[in-house]
């Protein structure tokens, strides 16, 4: 409550919404003060998972490379947050192939 006055950011401790498209997902989604990033139901901010969810990710997509440690969570944050959104990355590979006869 103590931010919701006298601010001019307005994305920044913002609560996502249910019925509107999800804010573009950043490295930084495990943090209220870096955007619109708190649970449009519960009093937290996006998991990984739901973050990953929104970026296109199956549920079951394994971030662990193989032969790697598991990732701390700033570090799967960042991953998830500089990915090119799944399902846009194969609209932008479909556009780039010619058309099949």
């Amino acid at each position: 409550e103590c931010h919701q006055d006298g601010t001019t950011y307005a994305a920044v401790y913002g609560r996502m919404r249910r019925d509107s498209p999800a804010p573009t997902i950043t490295g930084g989604f495990l943090s209220p003060g870096r955007g619109r990033f708190t649970h449009p139901t519960q009093p937290r901010v996006l998991t990984a998972r739901e973050a990953a969810r929104i970026q296109g990710f199956p549920d079951g997509y394994d971030f662990v490379p193989p032969g790697l440690d598991q990732p701390n969570r700033t570090q799967l944050a960042r991953w998830i947050g500089n990915a090119v959104p799944m399902p846009l990355g194969y609209a932008a590979g479909l556009s780039v192939l010619p058309p099949t006869i």
